[in-house]
């Protein structure tokens, strides 16, 4: 499958930064439950503007975070005193066993998995753990049948996905690079948010990033004319849900 990652060299960082939800703690307080205690030094793969990586550094003595994209890390370190490097995932600058745990949140479905999976257990040390995230909106903005339908059609119309690789390896696959499947995690939880913030959330997303200026300023004038009607001046309560899998190196 031909992959494009839209986040490498675009100019949205800032917007990133400001408007994607931030609930990286969830998966890892489960995580660090079920491990029992802090890692030692923990990497943060595809570390974007540095969210996954502040809060892996609450259940870690140490981390990095690494990313391909330049723009990203530097909206990282304007926001977190931390270690940032700019690395692929398939070429990671590490020493072998440097690692007690190796986390990806919300990008495996843009890297060479096998490459990838292949990299981690490299730099993890034996019975290290690879914790892999997926978050996202459930996709109900309304009770209200004609407005769920409103957005719905937006969202066939002019928003539909990305092309991009399975957001989980299978448990065969990852098997074949040596890692066992630990446990599986999953977490929900609500914002309230404006319009305005809803908006631009769907500007950071990769079905909105693949557009050129003139499909982006159509999809932007139908947005609003949509979300106008279903917002209507008032702040919604939506539902964000998400799954981690943790893998040991066996």
């Amino acid at each position: 499958m031909n992959v494009e990652n839209p986040f490498v060299n675009n100019n949205e960082s800032e917007r990133y930064s400001k408007f994607r939800p931030q609930y990286h703690h969830m998966p890892f307080a489960q995580i660090n439950e079920y491990i029992g205690k802090k890692v030692d030094r923990a990497l943060d793969v595809a570390c974007g503007t540095g969210h996954s990586t502040s809060a892996l550094a609450e259940i870690s003595n140490s981390v990095v975070g690494c990313d391909l994209s330049n723009s990203m890390l530097q909206e990282a370190y304007k926001n977190y005193q931390l270690e940032f490097i700019q690395a692929a995932a398939e070429n990671l600058p590490f020493n072998p066993g440097e690692f007690e745990l190796v986390n990806i949140s919300m990008g495996f479905h843009w890297v060479e998995q096998v490459k990838f999976l292949s990299e981690a257990r490299r730099v993890l040390k034996n019975k290290g753990y690879l914790c892999i995230d997926s978050y996202g909106f459930n996709g109900q903005i309304s009770t209200d049948a004609n407005k769920q339908q409103m957005h719905s059609e937006l969202f066939d119309e002019h928003l539909p996905n990305a092309s991009r690789r399975d957001r989980f390896p299978t448990v065969e696959a990852a098997q074949q690079v040596s890692f066992q499947l630990q446990k599986e995690f999953k977490y929900e939880h609500h914002l309230n948010l404006t319009q305005e913030e809803f908006m631009n959330l769907i500007m950071t997303w990769s079905n909105f990033q693949i557009q050129n200026n003139d499909q982006k300023n159509v999809t932007l004038n139908r947005m609003k004319n949509v979300y106008d009607k279903i917002f209507e001046g008032q702040s919604l309560k939506l539902k964000f849900h998400g799954k981690t899998m943790l893998f040991q190196k066996i």
